[in-house]
């Protein structure tokens, strides 16, 4: 299944200006860092700057961070620990799993020493979704129910417990796993209370509904997403929904309809300055136009979406477009990019997913032992139960014996008494009376004469 983990960061859902404007927002995200009294307040707006740095294309990530080093120190803060995981992020297209690892659990060492419980979990998730992405999918489990225990425990945050769940969704839908995925993501709209992540989940039962093929399902869940985030004032993640119904479009054969939201898309997101949906934009439309015979115009739009994708996705989501280009130029008969292509696709699958098949059978064993243990404890559990059953049985049986017993003793007992009743009254009919009582007390009699 599809999933693009990078639009799904419920704990960074966030909007930027218009390009036009981004000089002006900045020096005012900047200030109101400044002037944060608290330290939770000072830690929100911190991340707001985080999130504006992110989508800025115009510096490189190294600038944003040495940018976001020398506000901390203006302020005195003790904030400088959040870098690392903001270093994670704004470099997730460079780093290696092994440089992602250190940043993160020395981040969660700092987090814990400074009693930041939400960057601590953040830092849990942050962790797991750097090991799925390289298919290290028992160990992204482990984390992620971690960070549940916390979220539920610790924190009783319901927003963060939402974003767990849409986590495990994700992590289900990477391998697969749709009725997990159904089921998490449905958690995820029961525990959200804001509107941009209940928006959010939306889309992502929609995109699960897609890949299943019940595209009505689908349908209501994207228009239910566009519908939450046009109710925000800068329209939130809008532009996801928009190009995943644009999508939905092409794949059933609607191409008008398929341009027109997958247009409306980039327009949204180039507003909104947010890069990875102008190149998922750009990437559906290449599609619609492939669809249609239009390979000129679709060659136009795969060209702008590798420029955007290459600079700012990391392997996990180029592998797939990657084969999708390839596919393309093959349909072309243009078969040097193609192999150039799905070699590339193939040399990210051999790095970074080497391991997803052991990942996975380790995952299905921890299944299998929770679910064999499950199933010997309800088993002796339900020895127990027969056990004390039988015991009870036992008790009543014998009870149930006890008192016909006695009522049969009870029984043949008058019965008995009736009958010498009925054979003394026979006699006396029969019989004069002195014969009569020498037969009861002798048993027999001596012959008489009587007259």
């Amino acid at each position: 299944m599809k999933i693009l983990p990078f639009f799904l960061l419920l704990f960074f859902i966030g909007t930027v200006a218009p390009v036009s404007a981004q000089q002006t927002k900045e020096a005012g995200l900047q200030k109101a860092f400044l002037n944060a009294e608290e330290d939770s307040t000072a830690k929100k707006r911190l991340d707001d700057l985080f999130l504006f740095y992110k989508n800025d294309t115009s510096k490189s990530a190294e600038e944003h961070l040495h940018q976001l080093q020398l506000l901390i120190q203006k302020k005195g803060s003790k904030l400088s620990y959040c870098l690392l995981p903001y270093r994670v992020l704004l470099t997730h297209t460079s780093d290696s799993i092994a440089e992602s690892r250190k940043c993160l659990q020395e981040f969660l060492k700092q987090a814990r020493s400074n009693n930041d419980k939400q960057s601590y979990l953040n830092g849990l998730m942050f962790l797991s979704q750097k090991e799925s992405y390289v298919g290290n999918y028992n160990e992204a489990l482990k984390l992620l129910l971690q960070s549940l225990d916390y979220a539920t425990d610790t924190l009783k945050d319901c927003e963060m417990i939402g974003g767990v769940f849409c986590s495990l969704g994700i992590l289900y839908a990477e391998q697969g796993d749709t009725i997990k995925t159904i089921y998490y993501y449905k958690k995820a709209m029961e525990s959200a209370v804001e509107v941009d992540n209940i928006a959010s989940n939306s889309n992502n039962l929609g995109m699960v509904y897609k890949e299943m093929g019940q595209y009505d399902t689908a349908k209501f869940y994207y228009r239910k997403a566009i519908s939450l985030f046009q109710q925000m004032d800068r329209g939130g993640l809008l532009p996801n929904p928009l190009g995943n119904l644009a999508d939905l479009f092409r794949v059933t054969h609607q191409y008008d309809s398929a341009l027109y939201y997958a247009r409306k898309c980039i327009s949204v997101a180039t507003q909104l300055n947010f890069t990875l949906a102008t190149g998922s934009g750009y990437f559906t439309t290449a599609q619609i136009f492939r669809d249609m015979g239009k390979a000129d115009s679709a060659m136009l739009y795969y060209s702008k979406a590798k420029k955007t994708f290459e600079k700012n996705v990391a392997q996990f989501a180029l592998r797939d477009f990657y084969l999708d280009l390839a596919s393309f130029y093959s349909s072309l008969h243009d078969y040097k990019p193609a192999y150039e292509y799905l070699s590339k696709a193939t040399a990210i699958k051999d790095s970074v997913f080497s391991s997803e098949n052991n990942k996975k059978l380790a995952q299905l064993s921890m299944q299998y032992d929770f679910d064999k243990k499950e199933t010997a404890d309800k088993a002796e559990q339900e020895k127990k139960d027969i056990q004390q059953r039988n015991i009870r049985y036992s008790i009543a049986g014998a009870l149930i014996v006890a008192l016909l017993f006695l009522a049969v003793v009870y029984y043949q007992g008058n019965k008995v008494k009736k009958e010498k009743a009925r054979s003394e009254e026979l006699l006396l009919n029969i019989l004069p009376e002195a014969v009569a009582e020498e037969l009861k007390q002798k048993g027999t009699a001596d012959a008489k004469l009587f007259e």
